[in-house]
This record gives C-alpha cells, sequence and structure tokens, in this order.
C-alpha cells in the first residue's frame, strides 16, 4: 500500500485576511478566468450589516427609492428583513438560487466611484461550505438586476479598491476543488483569488489588470514560504543537531510543500498572463521522479498548462508503475516455490476453501460478524495465516460462474482511471486471478471463481511483504489454494 501522505492546509495572507485554500481555475468564461491587477491598498471601509438573532420588521422599501448618495442615509437603515423582502420579489432565473432565508450579511456599495451604489449580499448554504456573493443594482428605470457570483470573503475584506481610483473591486474565491487543481503533497488546495471589477453594468472577472497587487500581496508571501521551506530543507529541523541527518518523512514532507507552493506561485504567473508556461520545466521534472506525488504534481501541471496530453499519458502510465512496484518487487517479481511436504492442510468445510501452510504458521479463523459489515456484505469466511507477518484471507459467500468472473475482469481492466487497473494477473486452482486493481492494496490477490476471495498480505506501510517468497512464503500458500464443493448443510 501506498504510505499514507502527509498533508496541511495551506494559508495564504491577502489583505490581513486568512484564506482557506481553494482550487484555481484559469479556464472559463469571462466572469470566471483568473489574472491580476495594478495597485495595491488597504481593505475600505465599509458599512457591512451581518445577520442579528433578532431581526426588524420590514421597515425600508428598497425597490422604491433609488440607490444614490442622496438615499444613502435611508438606505443603511434597511435591516436583514429589507434585504429578504427585496431578493425574494426578484424573479429566480437560476433553479441554483438560495432562498432569501441564507442572506447572513450585506453592504452597500459605490462601485463606480460616482454616488450610484450596488447591493452586495452574502449567502450561506444551511449544509456547508458553499457560499454565494450577490451583486444587486437597481437601474434608473427602477428594474432590479441581480448578478451571483460562486463563493465570497467576509463583505469588508472582499470589497476593495485595488488601484486607488475610487471604483469597489471584488476578491471572489475561485469554486470548490476539482481534483486537476490539487497539490498532492503538503499544499493540498492551490488558491488564487479572483479579482473583478464593475464594468458596463456588472462585475467581471479582471485579475490581469491588477499584477501589482498579485505581486504584493499574493506572490511575495508565496516566494518567501518557498525561500523559508528550502533553507529548513537545507539546514535541518528548528533545534537539531548540526550535522544531524533530518527523519527521511519529514524531508520528503518538506519536497512535497516547496513543490506545492511552486505550484501556486506558477499558477498565478500563468493566470496574470506573466509566463503562459511558467511550471513547465518543473513539471517535466517532477514526472520523472521516483516520487509518486511529484508525478500527480506534474499531472496537475500539465493539465493546466494544457497541449500537453502525451506528457499527461506518459506520467500517468509511470504512476501505474510505481503503486504496482513496491520496495521493488514489481509484477514480475511474482514468484513461490512449490509447498513442501511437511506443510499442513487447512479446510473450511462451510466454504470449501482449503490451502497448505508451512509448519512454522499458525491459521486463526475471525468472525466476520465482529468487523462491522453491512449485512447484504459480510463474509463467509476471514482467515489469517499467521507468522513472519500476516496473510489474510476473505472470502465471500455464493458461488460465482465463469461468466460472472469475466464480467468483473471485464470491468477491473477498463475503469475511469488507469491507476485503478490490476497489476498483474496470475492461475490460482485453474482459474485467472489479478492483482492489485481497485479493491485493495497493490498485493491484493482477487480469486473470482468458484468464490470471490480476496488474500493479501496486512502490514500498515510500505514494509508490507508483497506475495514473494523473499520475505515470507505467502506466493507460495496462494498457490496452494482449492475451492471444494461446500458441505450441505
Amino acid at each position: 500500500m501506498r504510505a499514507a501522505k502527509m498533508a496541511i492546509v495551506s494559508l495564504c495572507v491577502i489583505a490581513g485576511l486568512v484564506l482557506p485554500r481553494f482550487d484555481c481555475s484559469a479556464a472559463g468564461d469571462n466572469e470566471r478566468t483568473a489574472a491580476h491587477a495594478s495597485g495595491t491598498s488597504r481593505p475600505v471601509p465599509l458599512s457591512v450589516r451581518a445577520l442579528s438573532k433578532s431581526t426588524a420588521e420590514a421597515g425600508v422599501d428598497l425597490a422604491a427609492i433609488p440607490w444614490t448618495e442622496a438615499n444613502l442615509e435611508t438606505l443603511r437603515q434597511a435591516n436583514m428583513a429589507d434585504v429578504r423582502r427585496l431578493l425574494s420579489g426578484i424573479p429566480a432565473d437560476n433553479s441554483q438560487r438560495m432562498p432569501a432565508e441564507n442572506v447572513t450579511e450585506f453592504s452597500w456599495v459605490d462601485a463606480q466611484g460616482n454616488g450610484e451604489y450596488v447591493l452586495a449580499i452574502v449567502q450561506m448554504s444551511a449544509v456547508c461550505c458553499n457560499s454565494d456573493l450577490l451583486i444587486v443594482e437597481r437601474a434608473r428605470d427602477g428594474r432590479i438586476i441581480l448578478q451571483s457570483l460562486p463563493g465570497t470573503y467576509p463583505l469588508s475584506r472582499a470589497i476593495r479598491d485595488l488601484n486607488g481610483d475610487g471604483k469597489k473591486e471584488l476578491l471572489i474565491p475561485p469554486p470548490l476543488p476539482h481534483p486537476d487543481w490539487q497539490s498532492f503533497g503538503a499544499v493540498t488546495e492551490i488558491v488564487c483569488p479572483h479579482v473583478y471589477r464593475f464594468k458596463d453594468g456588472r462585475y467581471v472577472e479582471a485579475s490581469r489588470d491588477f499584477p501589482n497587487y498579485y505581486d504584493a500581496e499574493v506572490l511575495a508571501p508565496i516566494e518567501k514560504a518557498i525561500s523559508d521551506a528550502r533553507f529548513r530543507l537545507a539546514h535541518g529541523p528548528i533545534g537539531a543537531e548540526p550535522d544531524a541527518k533530518p527523519r527521511e518523512r519529514w524531508a520528503l514532507y518538506l519536497r512535497h510543500k516547496i513543490a506545492g507552493l511552486t505550484m501556486e506561485r506558477d499558477t498565478i504567473l500563468r493566470m496574470i498572463g506573466r509566463d503562459p508556461n511558467a511550471g513547465l520545466a518543473e513539471a517535466h521534472e517532477w514526472a520523472n521522479s521516483p516520487d509518486a506525488t511529484l508525478v500527480r504534481d506534474a499531472i496537475t501541471v500539465f493539465k493546466s498548462i494544457g497541449g500537453h496530453e502525451n506528457d499527461v499519458h506518459a506520467a500517468s502510465d509511470r504512476l501505474k508503475e510505481e503503486r504496482c512496484d513496491v520496495n521493488g518487487f514489481g509484477p514480475l517479481a511474482l514468484r513461490g516455490d512449490k509447498a513442501r511436504s511437511d506443510w499442513l492442510v487447512y479446510k473450511n468445510a462451510g466454504n470449501g476453501l482449503s490451502f497448505r501452510y508451512p509448519p512454522s504458521m499458525r491459521v486463526e479463523e475471525r468472525d466476520p460478524a465482529k468487523f462491522g459489515y453491512d449485512k447484504a456484505y459480510t463474509p463467509d469466511v476471514i482467515v489469517d495465516v499467521v507468522g513472519n507477518g500476516i496473510l489474510r484471507f476473505i472470502c465471500a459467500p455464493g458461488v460465482r460462474t465463469p461468466e460472472m468472473a469475466a464480467a468483473t475482469l471485464r470491468r477491473y481492466r477498463q475503469p475511469s482511471s488507469a491507476e485503478e487497473r490490476p497489476c498483474a494477473s496470475m492461475e490460482v486452482d485453474g482459474h485467472e486471478a489479478f492483482v492489485g486493481g481497485p479493491s485493495g492494496g497493490p498485493w491484493t490477490v482477487n480469486i473470482l471463481q468458484p468464490r470471490a476471495c480476496e488474500i493479501f498480505p496486512m502490514a500498515g506501510n510500505d514494509d508490507a511483504p508483497p506475495p514473494h517468497d523473499g520475505k515470507s512464503p505467502l506466493l507460495s500458500i496462494i498457490r496452494t489454494v482449492h475451492f471444494e464443493s461446500p458441505r450441505r448443510s
């Protein structure tokens, strides 16, 4: 099995706000692409109304008065009930829009710096983690126009005048993570807030126009984090002896962290148009690394840059080889000597399972009911062969026909992900079985007929011995497996 990856949620400080790490989708339509803008400034103080436990009755008819500087004092008297009433009266042209009751915060924003205000509203999902930023505009003819942007930060930090021109920009987090936009090491997801500016009556994505903001408030902290991590990797943990060799897991964590931060930086450089191929050289280096985490990061970069399908396929093939090669034992290492004459025989009369094992090992039958399986999926037999390691057998009830076994093999050989395909096949009890695949670790042997049975070495890390007789006679035991006709009750 692959060793569990150490991962932390990296944080990026934007204008004093600690932002959760989100996926940074660089592709999309006019309102979802990411780039950068010029100019930096401190957050602009705003009049923000947050949800309180008790809400006054509706007192201001927001649809009835112009949203201008002359009426600002009246507008600021509006409470949560007034805003919800306004929102409820807007026809829903999008079935995904949250109900008005989900409003948690609102603010009046002079978007163009001309004394004409729009209403910024935050809606939070009642379930978890989802938020929308609604921009509501009252046209001069009284029409109410609504724009919905996915995700937001607190309004006091999301609304900024980034270049000092008196107009308000929005900092918007990208959508929730997509697998193509993840770092698989110590930085779990890539963040790059998008900048939106008001244009032609609506907010549009304009990140490319604000490179100074990204340079000062996003890229600079990332570069410092990369530098600090490289320094620490070169000089060892804080407080360690000067010549002490750091633990490999600690060093691996830092290498992954550096890779993730590098991906974050390069994503932003591509996003603002400064370097369309930022990160490509690193991706080619990572793709040839023996570290599967870096290979996955390389695939992420190739996909996000685009036009590197051959590199993606080659790296994916390497991942499969890496997944199927544990401690130097690849599929070609599968071997096993014949069982010796003094080996003992185990038979399960109820299931029909039998195999031979060395006298230095012992067999322990386990109670499947104590493993917490759902009733419909409770195994028929769980048996451990204990010695230098444990070889576990988990066998399902019922007989599998050749047609059923063939269908299972076809399904596993053509999955959606190449990484789930079996590593190798072998013959057990006169039938084809496969090694690895989606249902277990790389050295799980899956018998498909006449009984469905998984056989795998028990261990909690990469030191797990594969079914190879170099450490214990696991494969030799597996080759003796036989299923007899079960005893009828």
